[in-house]
């Protein structure tokens, strides 16, 4: 008995000394460990501000983005420096960089701290084109065939100057007329948007007659884009409904006249394609379902066909919508919904387009159908789409079973959003 309380005591000395020595240990290298830390992190702020003394750390405003992680002031006024931490659609780690920005408001420096894309986007020369850009960022491309990571680099730059802008540190840069229209495209025709949100168009050639300088084609069939020569932006939806927007983005209305000119210059691409969808969307239905084309849809999304379907009795429908996925290509998805607003069936035409970039992609098509079927607008997640290594085209399905849901919506509604 005695022995045992000895060997009590012995291990409780035992730990005790062990855990003061820990204490006492950490108590010298925890501030060594900071110190290290610190240096490190002072290191990438000096890279980005040039003669840099020293920094202090501002509060971030609860308003800030996300993307914003730490702010810093340069003591000697030379400006700021910002820490940016960014995901894309090619890689679940985020990707972080440090901006500095001048305190007239000019981009001094980028320094990429961690890179995990699989696609490079010149992570050693891209960054160095925005040096100094103001917030205007007039200038700043993406960088073709990586757009997904050099638009959220990008989008994270924004992040920044939106922030120091806010908190009143610098003044706003002056965008031109043509780089407000093109982050304007971006906006008001959603359904050209890749998944980035950069609208993929291509631009088509005008007569000598037309009343508008510019007219552009979404690539995927959802739209078109025409410009005035006064810079007034009017989108038309692949259903021929017209909307008009000022160079600043704000809803205007428009004169019948334009409207009609607008409505006029383009071709009707629901009716250009109304044959080969009605085909495709009977192996849903059955041969001898009844097809009417919807009327006066106006939503703008990536649906670019609707249609009213009388089979076995019952009201159905059927929608396609043709999303910009992997690589900007365009895919096509057709959809069947009940009268009750519930997904009767869904198909996805070529569901991964390049699936050499997928080492890891497996899918079971009929099982992923299946497990959407009976979903309705406030039941699909996103999770229910997903796509374990194919993510770019697991959203690109559903956002079109969002918009088909929409459109549903508009139809039964009368043709109103």
């Amino acid at each position: 008995m005695k022995d045992g309380i000895k060997s009590v005591i012995v291990l409780t000395v035992i730990c005790v000394t062990v855990s003061l020595l820990v204490a006492l240990t950490n108590s010298f290298t925890a501030p060594v460990i900071k110190s290290n830390k610190d240096a490190a992190a002072t290191e990438s702020l000096k890279q980005v501000l040039e003669n840099a003394a020293d920094f202090e750390k501002l509060e971030k405003p609860l308003s800030a983005p996300e993307t914003v992680q730490e702010i810093y002031r340069e003591t000697g006024g030379l400006g700021y420096a910002v820490t940016v931490a960014v995901t894309t659609s090619y890689s679940s780690s985020p990707m972080l960089y440090t901006v500095g920005i001048s305190s007239e408001g000019k981009i001094t420096g980028i320094v990429i701290t961690s890179y995990t894309e699989s696609k490079d986007f010149g992570k050693d020369t891209y960054p160095k084109s925005y040096i100094g850009l103001d917030s205007a960022l007039n200038g700043a491309e993406l960088v073709s065939g990586v757009t997904y990571s050099s638009t959220a680099f990008k989008k994270g730059i924004e992040d920044v100057f939106a922030t120091l802008i806010d908190m009143g540190l610098i003044g706003e840069g002056e965008k031109s007329d043509e780089q407000k229209l093109k982050e304007l495209f971006d906006k008001v025709l959603p359904g050209a948007n890749n998944q980035s949100g950069t609208a993929v168009l291509k631009a088509l050639e005008l007569d000598g007659g037309s009343k508008f300088k510019n007219v552009f084609e979404a690539a995927n069939g959802a739209g078109y884009i025409l410009v005035t020569t006064d810079n007034k932006v009017i989108t038309v939806n692949p259903f021929g409904a017209v909307a008009g927007y000022d160079i600043d983005g704000n809803p205007i209305d428009l004169e019948n006249a334009l409207k009609n000119d607008a409505a006029g210059a383009v071709p009707n691409n629901s009716k250009e394609k109304e044959q080969a969808d009605v085909k495709a969307l009977k192996k849903l239905t059955g041969e001898k379902a009844m097809f009417t084309p919807a009327q006066g849809l106006n939503t703008v999304s990536t649906v670019t066909n609707a249609f009213i379907i009388q089979a076995d009795g019952e009201t159905l429908y059927g929608f396609v919508s043709r999303p910009i996925g992997y690589n900007n290509g365009s895919m096509e998805i057709y959809g069947v919904i009940t009268e009750d607003g519930k997904i009767k069936d869904i198909k996805v035409s070529e569901i991964i387009l390049y699936s050499q970039y997928y080492e890891d992609y497996e899918l079971d098509e009929s099982g992923y159908y299946e497990s959407l079927t009976g979903k309705t607008a406030d039941t699909l997640t996103d999770e229910d789409t997903l796509i374990n290594g194919a993510t770019i085209s697991g959203n690109a399905v559903n956002g079109a079973i969002k918009d088909m849901f929409k459109a549903f919506e508009a139809i039964t509604k009368g043709g109103k959003e």
